[in-house]
């Protein structure tokens, strides 16, 4: 009988799992990799679980609980117990292992996700957006999400929008079967688009929807522009001729300049009718300053001073093609035709006009009035675009400009021939007439004629050096 009990109770020892004889932690992880080397997940499972009491820092316990469970098929208890052996022990295998394992874990399916896909299966794809959105916003790690939005966007003809969902589902689940799909797509997207893309996928959900240019800028362009004045500066040679012929005793001296060309601003909203054709209006001013005389004789007993101001503004229209392009777009060369209606006005103001005694040496126009003209040229140009961000562009440009202004009639005030320095206010126009001296400008009143004058020409011609900053709508 009592050899009977010993047998027996010998059987009862040897069914007992192995591990219960393990009496330190590194018994039971011996005996757990042992059983997990055979595969035999549960027994090793429950051989990690045993160690826990055993171990200071069961960090090792944990995370062999978490592979166990894994292999188990039960990836939420897989990722509670690796979550705990990276609190203890921080590891960055371990949690990219968990982000693998979440990523592969099916969406939850909550009921505005149950909507959006029974609005898919009905093929209401305008009307699963707005649900797939909300679940993209608060439910960012629902990637499901992100793929039936891309397959939304594909079937409504968004093919940004599609590429960009489509991207960002294989970003986070290294899906083979849609990487192609995504690649091909993002392939087919415009320079701007694609970068506009892959600046989306660095940000991250919630995602803006890219700029779409609607065909329509606004350009806003500061130029300095070199002018001619011909008319002008021969005037002012006279000027300086005369005075240098001017006799000693006068003790004549004269200071006279005409501006070299001055800053335009122009505004050009346009349409762009094809890929490398825009054609638009301008609006602009061009600030010249005025020429400018002073003059003292007779011993400072005498002098004065006269100055001739111009003001113009353009309108016309511009015709800017773009051939050729370069950096996926982003530079481009253009050359652009602006044909422009010119509207010019010359005031004049000179001191002598109240003088009782005006000196014979001082040769500019005697009147103080408001002339105005205006005529026909146009602007050549050649440049580079750069689009640094889609929805702007900068450029720089060099150009010629070409336009002649003649005959500025308006009226002025002239002494009244009583010489008590009274004045009258008569019509008449600007005139340029040869001398012995060279050119110079005067006042002709209406209904008399001088003889050899010619009407009084505005020339603008000079070259340009300007940029433009341009707005995209």
């Amino acid at each position: 009988m009592g050899r009977k009990i010993l047998l027996f109770s010998l059987l009862i020892l040897m069914a007992l799992p192995q591990f219960l004889w393990a009496d330190t932690a590194d018994d039971y992880y011996r005996e757990a990799n042992s059983f997990f080397t055979q595969k035999d997940y549960q027994r090793a499972f429950d051989a990690y679980q045993g160690a826990i009491p055993y171990d200071v820092d069961p960090y090792r316990a944990y995370l062999g609980m978490g592979n166990c469970q894994y292999f188990l098929n039960n990836k939420e208890k897989a990722v509670e117990y690796l979550q705990k052996s990276d609190d203890l022990h921080k590891d960055e295998k371990v949690e990219a292992f968990i982000k693998k394992i979440r990523t592969s874990m099916p969406a939850p399916k909550t009921a505005l996700f149950i909507k959006a896909e029974q609005l898919l299966k009905d093929k209401k794809y305008k009307e699963a957006i707005p649900n797939l959105k909300e679940i993209e916003q608060y439910e960012a790690t629902n990637l499901k999400a992100f793929y039936d939005m891309g397959y939304c966007y594909y079937q409504i003809g968004n093919k940004q929008m599609a590429a960009l969902n489509f991207n960002y589902y294989v970003s986070k689940t290294n899906d083979a079967a849609v990487t192609a799909l995504a690649q091909n797509m993002r392939g087919q997207l415009a320079p701007d688009d694609q970068d506009w893309l892959d600046s989306q996928l660095q940000l991250g959900p919630p995602f803006s929807p890219p700029f779409v240019f609607s065909g329509i800028g606004i350009r806003f362009e500061p130029t300095f522009q070199f002018v001619s004045l011909k008319d002008f500066n021969n005037f002012n040679t006279e000027l300086k001729t005369k005075a240098a012929l001017a006799p000693a005793s006068d003790a004549f001296s004269l200071s006279s300049t005409v501006p070299p060309g001055g800053l335009g601003i122009e505004l050009n909203p346009y349409v762009q009718i094809s890929e490398d054709l825009e054609v638009g209006l301008t609006f602009g001013t061009l600030f010249l300053g005025q020429m400018t005389e002073s003059y003292t004789s007779n011993n400072n007993l005498n002098g004065g001073d006269a100055a001739i101001t111009y003001n113009v503004t353009t309108i016309g229209m511009s015709i800017r093609s773009e051939m050729v392009r370069l950096y996926r777009n982003k530079i481009k060369f253009f050359f652009e035709v602006d044909p422009s209606y010119y509207m010019t006005a010359v005031n004049t103001a000179n001191s002598e006009i109240t003088n009782p005694t005006p000196d014979t040496n001082f040769d500019f126009p005697l009147v103080t009035g408001n002339f105005t003209g205006s005529g026909i040229g146009a602007r050549f140009k050649m440049g580079v675009d750069w689009k640094p961000i889609p929805n702007s562009i900068v450029s720089g440009f060099l150009g010629y400009q070409m336009a002649q202004i003649q005959t500025f009639g308006g009226s002025g005030s002239v002494p009244d021939g009583t010489g008590t320095g009274n004045t009258v206010n008569v019509p008449g126009q600007l005139e340029t007439l040869q001398t012995a001296n060279g050119t110079k400008i005067i006042f002709v009143p209406t209904g008399t004629v001088t003889p050899g004058a010619s009407p009084l020409t505005l020339d603008l011609s000079g070259f340009i050096i300007g940029a433009d900053m341009t707005i995209l709508l």
